[in-house]
């Protein structure tokens, strides 16, 4: 029993150590929100914000996962790096809290997915260590759904002031709401073909039905 009380201490002892190392390096969001934008958009952008403890020479490290060509960029304190670089090192003050921004370049290619997922370690030190993940979706315009093949989708009611309904839909989507600027504003995936609006301003929005190959468009008012 000793002998094990020893080594549960000696496990819980390096957790702790390990879990305030990682504390000295934080992030506002370790998951970043996905950013949405068609693949017709030239620069795509994610911020995050990062708080370093101590002062010194810091390292990030860029790792980018993606099923298409997409080109990537990440911004520093100091400057941009394009996808050439993935490593660079920068010094910090102690406590100083800056934006580490990623660019995701769609380049018009169709691309459903893309991540980066960014690594910071001290130099004299690299236990001292911490990682975000940045993520992008694109719905692709090139594969849109024309009013004459999406005719028999519609929305009821339309205005609404509360459920917003899919009539015509033969198989579960994920409905999109952006406003008059393209921002997407409410999600909902894997849906039947309903989306609650209720808390939306008055207003003309745009919903976007993606289905597995094929985006359709539709306005509505929201009362």
């Amino acid at each position: 029993m000793k002998v094990l009380r020893v080594v549960l201490l000696s496990v819980l002892t390096a957790f702790v150590a390990v879990s305030a190392q990682a504390q000295k390096i934080t992030w506002d969001h370790q998951n970043t929100d996905t950013v949405f934008a068609p693949e017709t958009h030239p620069d795509v952008e994610s911020h995050n914000k990062i708080t370093v403890q101590d002062s010194g020479l810091y390292r990030w490290v860029r790792k980018v996962t993606t099923n298409c060509p997409i080109t990537t960029a990440i911004c520093d304190k100091n400057q941009c790096y394009l996808e050439h670089v993935d490593s660079a090192v920068f010094y910090t003050d102690a406590n100083e809290t800056f934006t580490m921004i990623a660019h995701f370049y769609p380049n018009n290619d169709c691309c459903k997915y893309a991540q980066i997922e960014l690594t910071v370690y001290k130099v004299s030190d690299p236990s001292v260590t911490s990682t975000a993940t940045y993520q992008i979706s694109l719905w692709c315009t090139q594969n849109s759904v024309s009013d004459v093949l999406g005719a028999d989708v519609t929305l009821q009611p339309n205005p609404t002031s509360g459920i917003l309904i899919v009539d015509g839909l033969l198989s579960t989507a994920t409905l999109r709401v952006t406003n008059q600027l393209g921002q997407t504003i409410k999600l909902a995936e894997n849906s039947n073909g309903a989306i609650d609006v209720a808390d939306l301003t008055p207003g003309v929005y745009q919903l976007l039905i993606h289905l597995d190959d094929a985006v359709i468009r539709r306005q509505f008012i929201k009362q």
